[in-house]
């Protein structure tokens, strides 16, 4: 097992998918407030 090569695929990981989260949760927002102001 290589140690050093272990915590970086992690937090890649980890970046990914708070990024993804982010952009779901900011996209939802917007249509969201589109449908309110719509409405």
């Amino acid at each position: 097992m290589v140690r050093s090569n272990s915590p970086a695929p992690a937090y890649a990981l980890i970046t990914q998918i708070s990024v993804t989260t982010l952009g779901l949760t900011l996209q939802l927002s917007i249509s969201w407030n589109t449908t309110s102001a719509s409405l």
